[in-house]
């Protein structure tokens, strides 16, 4: 007895959702295409992504995700970088123990699973959603978390301030917040690196921020350099320093947590 998993087409012309001749059509337009045969039959309007997810689910025997009506978990969120998302079309919602519930448009992407269980760490287990709903999800993502966004907002309030580059001893920590979301991207980029340490450097007008991964220092990013007295404040408050001290190399520490792991980070400032 053959156990042959039967193909998407022949799902949906079983459960009369298509014609053997739109089949036929869609399976002449994919050799051209080498497109996914259910991407096709819903550009062209025969089905619609609703039923060809079912479909999908009962093929693959796994769930299909509404991301409209169970949105994603801030947490499961911060466990992948959004290039990774964008790059497979996947989108982190849920994390339960060592589990990472991973939405994606092709549960059959082993190219995509085992990326993200690698950088991760968590094991995937997928779940069907919708590409639209994805997508919309990741540049919802990329205006978030883009770095020139993030960049230009902290210096408009920045540059509004009445807090001088001589007066940073007054500084608070709601004085930071401007700041707040660029350090902690930079440090959420480090621990998804995997990198043993991270350098700010003034450099030329500009502050680099390289990382060591595997062994090799490399720049990841640049800011403005007036953005700098602002992060220093606010990796010191991260770290319970004094921030009026300038002039004095000072030793810290604080505790990240990531994915439900304790992550030590040791802090110097030269």
């Amino acid at each position: 007895m053959s156990t042959r998993r039967k193909r998407i087409g022949d799902l949906l012309l079983d459960g009369g959702l298509i014609s053997a001749e739109q089949l036929s059509s869609a399976l002449a337009s994919q050799r051209e295409t080498h497109a996914r045969l259910g991407r096709i039959l819903v550009h062209q309007g025969v089905v619609s992504e609703e039923q060809l997810l079912e479909t999908l689910a009962s093929l693959h025997d796994t769930k299909v995700w509404d991301l409209l009506e169970e949105p994603p978990s801030e947490v499961a969120l911060t466990c992948l970088l959004v290039a990774s998302c964008a790059r497979f079309c996947v989108l982190p919602v849920r994390i339960k123990g060592d589990d990472l519930t991973l939405a994606m448009t092709d549960v059959d992407d082993v190219e995509a699973i085992d990326h993200v269980a690698l950088e991760t760490g968590l094991r995937v287990v997928p779940v069907l959603a919708s590409e639209r709903q994805i997508l919309a999800k990741i540049e919802e993502l990329k205006d978030i978390s883009g770095d020139s966004r993030l960049v230009e907002q902290a210096l408009e309030i920045v540059s509004g301030s009445a807090h001088e580059d001589e007066n940073f001893e007054q500084i608070t920590e709601k004085d930071t917040a401007p700041v707040m979301i660029l350090v902690n991207q930079v440090i959420l980029d480090a621990i998804q690196r995997r990198a043993s340490d991270v350098h700010i450097e003034p450099c030329r007008g500009n502050v680099d921020v390289r990382m060591r991964v595997d062994g090799m220092l490399q720049t990841v990013r640049t800011f403005p350099a007036n953005l700098l007295p602002m992060v220093v404040a606010r990796i010191k408050i991260m770290a319970e320093l004094d921030i009026s001290v300038r002039r004095q190399p000072q030793d810290g520490r604080f505790n990240v947590r990531l994915v439900g792991k304790s992550i030590d980070v040791r802090m110097s400032v030269l």
